[in-house]
């Protein structure tokens, strides 16, 4: 059906219903008139109502319909990309301190700790090649001179050094958990 007949259902209907509700709910339907001897006696008059008449809907003719065409199969759809998995993210690095003590050679207070800490450092990240057995030795001292000459601006210059010493003390330290730090970041 068009859309202009079922407005025209709607608006029958809401007649109707409003035809109802104005007669039972409001009770303003037409009352039968009374006997001439209920006025005469003065007797009170009953009341009677009768709902109103509610007219049969006439059935419109119905409009003739075109023949519906046949579907037209829909190409299949092309599935859904598998999304790729999102990584989880990487908790973000704090840095601490690396190596906390100090080293020199033949110093009875260098802990085994802080060697082994130097040793995997130097090897892993300036290329030394030490042994890693917790002792800081003369290969060890060497790999730190070394490591002073390279870095020397941030480490020998502000104690007014001109060479390096080969003891792992505060700017060298420093240096060490420097680079430590952004090597960490970075991987």
């Amino acid at each position: 059906m068009s859309k202009v007949m079922w407005i025209v259902i709607a608006m029958i209907l809401w007649v109707f219903v409003c035809a109802w509700w104005f007669c039972n709910i409001k009770g303003q339907c037409s009352e039968k008139p009374l006997a001439k001897a209920d006025v005469q006696k003065n007797v009170p008059a009953k009341v009677v109502r009768e709902p109103a008449p509610i007219p049969e809907p006439v059935p419109e003719p119905a409009p003739e319909l075109a023949p519906i065409p046949e579907p037209v199969p829909e190409p299949a759809p092309e599935p859904a990309p598998i999304p790729e998995p999102v990584p989880e993210p990487k908790p973000a690095f704090i840095c601490t301190d690396y190596l906390k003590g100090t080293l020199k050679l033949g110093q009875a207070s260098n802990t085994s700790v802080d060697a082994t800490k130097v040793e995997e450092f130097l090897n892993q990240y300036e290329g030394a090649s030490l042994a890693v057995d917790g002792v800081y030795g003369a290969a060890d001292e060497q790999a730190v001179r070394s490591f002073q000459q390279k870095y020397s601006q941030s480490v020998l210059e502000p104690l007014g050094l001109a060479g390096p010493t080969g003891h792992v003390l505060g700017y060298t330290r420093a240096q060490i958990n420097k680079l430590y730090c952004q090597y960490k970041e970075a991987e």
